[in-house]
């Protein structure tokens, strides 16, 4: 079962965050320092669910948002970071983190789940993750860095 990770705790997550920057490969983009900032932003708004699989030695995260889509008024529970360590990756535990995100966006009366198939830089497709939850894919965006 996967531990819910409240604001005070936020700061023991640094490493497994890093380590998903790296993996990620947004180092020059982001940094450890400014999601802490962004979780206890929307950790003060109440739309905000943080859960890990070891709060004193975690290798995997699970966060997503709460928002409201204003031309559709739907609910959606966005999907902002689902990271494992290699290593520690198994059906297990995504099959856990699978059910507590399903959980939360429905204790949250979401109508929709969305995530990324996030493929920056060489980054892994996530693509088969989504489709193994169910989730079809809906719309495809094009990014230009400048």
């Amino acid at each position: 079962m996967l531990t819910p990770v409240i604001q005070k705790d936020f700061h023991k997550l640094a490493g497994i965050l890093q380590r998903n920057i790296e993996s990620c490969k947004i180092t020059g983009r982001t940094s450890v320092e400014y999601i802490t900032a962004s979780l206890t932003l929307h950790a003060a708004q109440d739309c905000l669910g943080v859960w890990t699989d070891d709060l004193d030695d975690p290798h995997a995260i699970l966060v997503a948002t709460v928002g409201k889509f204003g031309v559709l008024n739907e609910t959606y529970c966005f999907v902002n970071t689902i990271y494992v360590d290699n290593g520690h990756r198994s059906s297990s535990v995504t099959k856990q983190m699978l059910d507590t995100l399903s959980l939360y966006a429905t204790s949250k009366g979401c109508d929709t789940v969305q995530g990324s198939s996030w493929i920056y830089d060489g980054a892994t497709d996530t693509a088969s993750f989504w489709e193994s939850f169910g989730a079809a894919a809906q719309e495809t965006i094009y990014i230009k860095h400048l």
